[in-house]
């Protein structure tokens, strides 16, 4: 039983929510958004962040998709010209009340695959913990950098899960991302509205860069097109672009893709 009031944050601070007392609670809300409902709020909720909260927000939804990764099915009847936008710019329209359910992104996928397949889940649920309770200092994929390097050396960690929590609260720096410069404002601009077949080894799946450097992507899994959405950056989608090593499709195409055609 929830109501939506769409111009909630005309009127409020959205910053106040991400706070370290009420972060945790706000994380528990928003699991228990009807799913129609995520995407479009998730959107708008972002919009009104400052960076810290924005990346703290992401960062918490990256680690959840490691424990539950949903596939979502893409609705045909969906209007996909409209680029998905995420910001509200008609709050006080009659016509919310026809809105067209979004389906629910699913959050920015991140790679465990250095992970041993037996300590994933309970790994997952520490960077999960941490994250929830405020206390995390580094983002999820650079907790698991740090634990695959240790799998690899002579020296495996006898509790992987209570090492994932020490380094999401003591872990700074992100190993994967540190030797490259961050993407730019004017960079991420650039990228707006362009259309890339990524990743590059599988040729059923399409990326589509929006607003303020997120993506849409599109893929046939299980027979099915399945919409996720991410962060150019933080899940790896900018490096193969700055390398020219993506083929550049048109916005079209991915339409006609995600529609089914």
């Amino acid at each position: 039983m929830f109501v939506w009031v769409r111009i909630w944050w005309e009127h409020h601070h959205a910053s106040q929510t991400m706070g370290p007392k009420l972060r945790a609670r706000t994380l528990d809300d928003i699991r228990r958004l009807p799913p129609p409902w995520s995407a479009p709020f998730l959107g708008d909720f972002r919009t009104q962040l400052n960076n810290e909260h924005r990346c703290f927000l992401e960062e918490a939804l990256q680690a959840e998709s490691l424990v539950d990764m949903v596939s979502v099915p893409y609705e045909s009847h969906i209007n996909t010209s409209s680029n998905f936008s995420r910001r509200n710019t008609n709050a006080n329209s009659n016509s919310n009340s026809n809105l067209t359910p979004t389906p629910a992104a699913s959050p920015v996928p991140v790679d465990n695959s250095g992970i041993p397949q037996e300590h994933r889940a309970s790994v997952a649920a520490a960077i999960s913990k941490a994250l929830q309770a405020g206390v995390a200092k580094s983002d999820a994929q650079a907790v698991l950098d740090v634990l695959a390097q240790q799998f690899k050396s002579n020296s495996p960690p006898r509790d992987p899960a209570a090492l994932a929590y020490y380094l999401s609260q003591n872990l700074t720096e992100t190993p994967r991302t540190a030797s490259k410069p961050s993407a730019t404002a004017q960079e991420l601009l650039s990228l707006k509205g362009r259309c890339f077949g990524w990743p590059d080894a599988h040729p059923t799946s399409f990326a589509r860069v929006g607003d303020d450097g997120y993506f849409d992507q599109y893929a046939v899994e299980g027979g099915r097109v399945v919409r996720r959405s991410g962060h150019v950056e933080r899940a790896g989608l900018l490096l193969p672009i700055r390398q020219n090593r993506l083929r550049e499709v048109s916005s079209a195409d991915v339409d006609k893709f995600a529609r089914g055609c």
